[in-house]
């Protein structure tokens, strides 16, 4: 299987939610976006992405306000 890597063009799926689980926005029921792995655009999503299999899930945390 073809893992992504950087330079690689991806879409994806995504589901932004809160400490608490309310969910603020997601693109399951849309078009995913599509984002290049490597163009510095939001480094902690692109490198958790990295190495991804189609159709694998994952949970990544990008900021967490206090």
């Amino acid at each position: 299987m073809v893992k992504a890597r950087y330079g690689d063009k991806v879409k994806i799926h995504y589901t932004q939610k809160l400490s608490n689980g309310k969910i603020l926005d997601t693109s399951k029921n849309s078009q995913p976006i599509e984002l290049r792995i490597g163009s510095k655009l939001v480094p902690v999503l692109e490198n958790a992405v990295k190495d991804m299999n189609i159709g694998e899930e994952k949970t990544v945390k990008l900021l967490e306000v206090m």
